[in-house]
């Protein structure tokens, strides 16, 4: 039988269709292309940006490192210099900046000691002291308890200069935080309203918080606290 060639020309279904498929995978492939190296140089970006940010990191914990180490009279000046430089953008510049209010936050506390009143060096220390905690509260890395122990030693500081309106909101605004201290913040504003004079406004505090917290330490504090208060109230109705 004779082969007609016209035939032979015409290809069968099973290229058809193979013909088909490489047509639609070479516009397909076209059509993801550029997706693809978009893909590719996010990928090239994001590496490059961890391996800048890596390497700033260890630069800045280095120079903190240095500061903090300095022996001489000169080391809070580094420090400070170390995060008026940084910021508190990064980890780094927030840890400088807390050494810093811990720091005044000391000086205050020796001063009132020495003085056993609020003089004007404790307010002055104390209000570096502040400062410098604000500062760190700055810094968008904060888990939930730093942030919470911060602002607690904020309100410390507050109740150390005799400012105790404003040691109470701030201790109220770090038991409204999430976090483990808010026992803690309690006991503060008991003891701001104790130092203000406002007795019956302490003890009612401490009472809350010996219920809130009975099952911790700080129950235990708040409740030994409201005995102090009660028996002191109860000697002196005799007197």
């Amino acid at each position: 039988m004779a082969l007609d060639r016209k035939t032979l020309k015409i290809p069968d279904p099973f290229l058809q269709a193979g013909r088909k498929a490489l047509a639609l995978m070479d516009r397909s492939s076209r059509r993801w292309a550029p997706v693809l190296v978009l893909g590719v140089a996010a990928l090239v970006a994001v590496f490059l940006y961890d391996w800048w940010h890596d390497r700033k990191l260890t630069h800045q914990t280095k120079a903190l490192y240095e500061a903090a180490s300095d022996k001489s009279p000169e080391k809070w000046n580094r420090v400070k210099a170390f995060v008026d430089q940084h910021g508190v953008t990064e980890r780094p510049g927030y840890v400088g900046a807390t050494q810093l209010a811990d720091h005044y936050f000391d000086e205050a506390k020796k001063v009132a000691i020495q003085e056993n009143a609020v003089t004007d060096g404790v307010k002055k220390s104390g209000s570096d002291a502040v400062q410098w905690y604000l500062r760190a509260l700055e810094f968008k890395g904060l888990i939930p308890v730093e942030k919470q122990l911060l602002q607690i030693q904020l309100a410390s500081t507050k109740e150390l200069m005799g400012l105790w309106d404003e040691a109470v909101a701030e201790y109220e605004k770090a038991g409204a935080m999430p976090g483990e201290a808010k026992g803690l913040a309690m006991l503060g504003v008991g003891r701001a309203y104790e130092l203000k004079g406002l007795v019956d406004k302490a003890i009612a505090t401490y009472e809350k918080a010996s219920v809130d917290f009975q099952g911790d330490e700080y129950g235990r504090m708040a409740r030994n606290q409201v005995r102090r208060l009660k028996s002191h109230l109860w000697e002196n109705s005799t007197k």
